[in-house]
C-alpha cells in the first residue's frame, strides 16, 4: 500500500488490500436536565473535528453535529433516564468520498466507540462500542461532501439515575471511528473545536481556538 500525500484526499492512492480508517475524536456533548422544565432535543451548534498526524496530513471536518434527548424529560431525584436519539452527523469531505469511491467502495462504513459522562447522575459514565455506520456513496458525488451518521441508526445510551438538581451529560473527549475503505488500519486522534477553526480538508496547522464541549440538550432546574 502506498499513500500519496497531497493537499486533498482525492490525490491519495492505495496499492493493494483493504483499508480501515480509525479516528479517535475529542468532542464533548452536554445535556442539562432539571425536574420540571422540558429539554431541547438538539442544539443547532455545529463543531469541528480536527484529526492530526494522519498519513495524509492533518484532517479537518467541519459542521459536525451530535444530537440526543433526555428521556423522560422530568427525571426527578432517584428516577431513571436515558439519552435517546444519540447520533453524530459527520460531513465527510468530498475528496475523502471520491478517494473511497475510486478504490471501488460503495459506501462509507465502519464502527464507533463512544463514552457519555454524567454529573448529577449515576453511573458517572456509560460506554457504547460497535456503533455501526454505513452510508451509500451516491453517483454523482455531492460537491459538499457526504453526511455520515454515527451510528447509522440513532441509539439509546443509559440507563442513568438522577441524583437531584441539574444533570449534565457530556460526550467523552475520545470517540473512536473505524472506517473500512479498502485494506490498512490508520489511527487518528481528533479533537473538537469551534466550527471553521480550520478549513475542511487537509491542513498543515492546528486550530488556534481552544477545544470546546458542544451542547446537545438542556433543561433548566
Amino acid at each position: 500500500m502506498a499513500w500519496l500525500r497531497a493537499e486533498a484526499v482525492r490525490r491519495m492512492s492505495i496499492r493493494g488490500g483493504i483499508a480501515i480508517l480509525t479516528l479517535t475524536c475529542t468532542t464533548s456533548v452536554v445535556l442539562v436536565q432539571g425536574f420540571w422544565s422540558p429539554a431541547s432535543a438538539t442544539t443547532s451548534t455545529s463543531y469541528e473535528l480536527y484529526c492530526p498526524g494522519t498519513p495524509i496530513g492533518n484532517v479537518v471536518m467541519n459542521s459536525v453535529v451530535t444530537s440526543g434527548t433526555i428521556t423522560p424529560v422530568r427525571a426527578a431525584s432517584h428516577h431513571h433516564f436515558t439519552v435517546t436519539g444519540y447520533q453524530i452527523s459527520v460531513p465527510f469531505p468530498q475528496s475523502f468520498v471520491a478517494a473511497a469511491a475510486a478504490l471501488g467502495n460503495k459506501a462509507i462504513r465502519g464502527t464507533a466507540t463512544t463514552t457519555l459522562d454524567a454529573s448529577g447522575a449515576t453511573p458517572s459514565s456509560v460506554t457504547r462500542s460497535s456503533l455501526h455506520f454505513a452510508t451509500p456513496i451516491p453517483t454523482p458525488l455531492p460537491t459538499e461532501g457526504l453526511i455520515v451518521h454515527v451510528p447509522n441508526r440513532a441509539k439509546t445510551i443509559g440507563v442513568f439515575t438522577a441524583s437531584g438538581g441539574k444533570i449534565a451529560v457530556s460526550q467523552d473527549e475520545h470517540v473512536t471511528l473505524r472506517w473500512l475503505i479498502s485494506g490498512s488500519r490508520l489511527n487518528l486522534a481528533c479533537t473538537s473545536y469551534p466550527n471553521n477553526s480550520a478549513p475542511t480538508g487537509i491542513t498543515d496547522a492546528a486550530p488556534v481556538a481552544n477545544p470546546i464541549a458542544p451542547l446537545i440538550a438542556t433543561s433548566p432546574g
